[in-house]
């Protein structure tokens, strides 16, 4: 039964990791740039977001000014990625750890809900499929 609630444990640790890390790109989301300001007139640009508070930095790409892409950096150590249909509703969520590791990769329907989720331990891929209306599949 220990080891049940460790695995328990240790995912309710991941998710509670992986959603601080939203929590965080939605912050900084909100804060204006602080670079690249004057080159909003190119089409295909990278801004970049400095949160002093935290430390970590978001740089959203654009391409032909639709938001590609969002990157959450500790450092120079890419924590967390956001990519982006041409619609601007996130495709794909990708949580890394601190050795640059994917750890979990996220996928969504265009409604929202979450179409698949691989999570990577240890060598090994679990995947989990969902329906369009949040049904765990497998």
């Amino acid at each position: 039964i220990s080891g049940k609630v460790n695995k328990f444990d240790y995912n309710m640790y991941e998710i509670l990791d992986e959603l601080k890390k939203i929590d965080t790109a939605i912050s900084l989301l909100k804060k204006p740039s602080t670079s690249n300001i004057a080159g909003k007139e190119n089409p295909n640009r990278v801004e970049t977001i400095v949160d002093k508070d935290t430390n970590y930095t978001l740089k959203n790409t654009y391409i032909n000014n639709l938001l590609k892409k969002s990157d959450m950096l500790n450092g120079v150590k890419t924590v967390y990625t956001i990519e982006y249909d041409n619609e601007g509703k996130i495709e794909k969520c990708t949580n890394y750890d601190s050795n640059q590791n994917i750890q979990t990769e996220t996928y969504y329907y265009k409604n929202g809900q979450v179409k698949q989720r691989k999570e990577y331990n240890k060598g090994k891929i679990y995947v989990s499929d969902f329906s369009e209306n949040g049904k765990k599949i497998n």
